[in-house]
C-alpha cells in the first residue's frame, strides 16, 4: 500500500472539511465537529505508527477500518 498517497488524500479531505460552509455546520453541530476531530486523530495516529514501523497486518487493517467508519459518518453528515 502506498501510505504517502493515502496521507496526501487525507490532506485533501482535511482541507475540504475546512471550507467555510462546513465550518458553520460544525459550529452548529458539535457531534459533526467531534467526528472530524476523531478522523484527524486517527490519521495522526496512523502516521505515528508508520513512523515507528508498527503499521502492518492486523494493525493496518484495524486502522483502515476505523478510518472508513469515520469517513462514512462524515459523509452522512455532508449529504
Amino acid at each position: 500500500m502506498h501510505m504517502d498517497k493515502l496521507f496526501e488524500t487525507f490532506a485533501v479531505i482535511s482541507n475540504k472539511l475546512k471550507a467555510p460552509s462546513l465550518q458553520n455546520h460544525i459550529s452548529e453541530d458539535t457531534d459533526f465537529g467531534e467526528k472530524i476531530e476523531e478522523l484527524n486523530r486517527l490519521v495522526e495516529e496512523i502516521k505515528s505508527q508508520q513512523a515507528r514501523n508498527d503499521l502492518y497486518g492486523s494493525n493496518l487493517s484495524a486502522a483502515l477500518e476505523q478510518l472508513n467508519t469515520k469517513l462514512e459518518d462524515i459523509s452522512t453528515h455532508c449529504d
